[in-house]
């Protein structure tokens, strides 16, 4: 994380010295709004060092921007860094509990690490839950899927599906 930051405190030195600090088109500097959009652009263009860049400076201009942290979230997952994607998205989720899409992202993160505790099963399926009980339709889908799995896996005598289930009180 020094590393990181060190790397931005450099970037921003060079871009001072060379006068090409990002500004808007009247010459201000850029808006929290206008660095998430840089980002965006730059995440699209699957530049994540840039957006990474862009997005933690929309944080240093407002630190409750819970859309850079579900972004940072979703650069760390395509990156295959699941521990970081759910640290991101479960700040995304604490200032904003309401947006489904938060949850539809730590959810597979959690998935990705199950290392054989059920724990990271059970999380990853409440996730999928909340989602869909907030009206994510795809993620409600997925939830059901998942369950049906479980549910499967639990009968023909898997323990870890059965700890996963008894986790979210479903019987089987």
């Amino acid at each position: 994380m020094k590393r990181v930051s060190i790397a931005i405190i450099a970037l921003v030195v060079v871009l001072l010295a060379a006068g090409t600090v990002p500004a808007g088109e009247n010459g201000k500097p850029l808006s929290s709004d206008e660095w998430r959009k840089k980002g965006v652009e730059a995440f699209n263009a699957k530049d994540y060092q840039n957006a990474v860049v862009y997005f933690k400076k929309t944080l240093e201009l407002n630190p409750k921007d819970a859309k850079a942290f579900y972004d940072l979230g979703l650069i760390s997952y395509s990156k295959g860094e699941y521990l970081e994607a759910i640290q991101y998205c479960g700040v995304a989720i604490e200032l904003a509990p309401s947006e489904p899409k938060y949850y539809r992202c730590r959810g597979p993160a959690y998935g990705k690490i199950s290392d054989g505790h059920p724990a990271n099963g059970i999380l990853s399926m409440v996730d999928f839950r909340t989602a869909g009980d907030l009206g994510d339709k795809k993620a409600g889908e997925a939830f059901q899927t998942l369950k049906n799995l479980y549910i499967l896996a639990a009968k023909d005598g898997n323990k870890e599906a059965q700890e996963i289930l008894q986790g979210l009180k479903i019987s089987w």
